[in-house]
């Protein structure tokens, strides 16, 4: 779900049922983590204030202060896979995988 305020993110980590990830929403920048963009396993109740200490800290790193963040379920034991891929002329569209 993305949410706009820290009261948005709290009723969306409640409708999640747990734990939640915060992640900033940027088309700009592409590794949030990067920039402090990101913040895991974050219960419900103080999600507010993590999505305002998240954005601080993001304003810090970039000069510019995020106004949308994704909130998503909080999922752990299990394995996740991040692919990354590119469009490339004359080669193609290689694609990256690793196991995290």
């Amino acid at each position: 779900m993305i949410v706009q305020s820290g009261q948005q993110a709290e009723s969306a980590a409640h409708e999640l049922g747990g734990a939640a990830v915060l992640k900033m929403f940027s088309e700009e920048i592409t590794h949030k983590r990067d920039v402090s963009g990101v913040a895991v396993d974050v219960a419900p109740d103080p999600i507010a204030d993590r999505l305002d200490a998240t954005a601080s800290e993001v304003e810090c790193h970039t000069s510019s202060r995020p106004v949308r963040f994704l909130v998503r379920e909080m999922v752990s034991g299990e394995t996740e896979l991040i692919l990354g891929m590119y469009a490339m002329p004359l080669v193609g569209h290689p694609c990256w995988a690793r196991e995290a």
